[in-house]
Parts: C-alpha cells; structure tokens; sequence
C-alpha cells in the first residue's frame, strides 16, 4: 500500500500507522494532553489514526467528540489514484515525476477513483470535487 497513490481512495491504516498512532499516544500520554474535540478527515484510516492514538491515553477513545470534514482528506492525486509510485517515476523520470507529482494530471468523471463516483461524497456539489489536486489546490480546501 505504501507504494500507490491513495488519496481519497479509501484504504485502511497499514500495521505501521497502527504502529505509528499508537506511539504518538504514548507521547501524547507522556505530555499529559487530552482533548475535548478532534478533527479527521472523511478517510476510515484517519478515524482508526484517532482511535488508536486516545486508546492511550487515561480519557480513552470517546467517538462522541470526533467531527469529520472532507476538506481534510488527503491531496488527490488526479490521474495517479490507484497506481505505482515506483512505476510512474520510472516512466517519467525524477524531474518530470517530481513536477508531476506537485501538479499530477486529472483523471475524468468515468473513473472510478473519481470521487464524484463515491457516496461518501453525494452530498458535495460536483463543483466542489477535484479531478487532481496540485500541493497548492490541497492547501486552499484544507484553509
């Protein structure tokens, strides 16, 4: 999984980010922190990332205080969803890749990692969902 371009493909968390969440508890744990509010994307492995993550902590996991928004999705990666880092870097080389990947190129509405073609989403005006997602887009809907 580490290897494909997810995105808003949703996939879930990876022994290591189970790993990785459950550190970032302890740590959080060892800082004394709680929370009274948390926010996570529309992705299940952000909600499992927050799960994990209270376990560890003395308030423990309280689902009640999660709020989910999609504009806290990961960047989409247009055309790239689904495929091979590796791969695509090897076709286009490190200089095209490493543009490429800044700015990838749109997938259209017939693709299945559209997310026009999820219901997570049907209730997003089609205006509102990208075909491909540059760094810069990403951080103008998480903004």
């Amino acid at each position: 999984r580490d290897e494909i371009f997810s995105g808003w493909t949703d996939v879930p968390l990876s022994d290591k980010g189970e790993d990785q969440a459950r550190k970032a508890g302890q740590v959080m744990r060892e800082k004394q922190l709680a929370f009274d509010k948390i926010y996570i994307s529309y992705l299940s492995r952000t909600y499992r990332t927050a799960q994990l993550a209270l376990e560890q902590l003395p308030q423990g996991w309280d689902p009640s205080i999660v709020e989910r928004s999609w504009r806290l999705n990961e960047r989409f990666y247009g055309a790239f969803t689904g495929h091979n880092k590796r791969k695509i870097a090897q076709e286009l080389g490190p200089d095209k890749f490493a543009a490429a990947v800044r700015d990838p190129p749109p997938l259209d509405a017939s693709n299945m990692y559209w997310p026009g073609n999820d219901p997570k989403y049907a209730h997003l005006a089609k205006s509102e969902l990208p075909f491909k997602e540059s760094f810069e887009d990403t951080m103008r809907r998480v903004a």
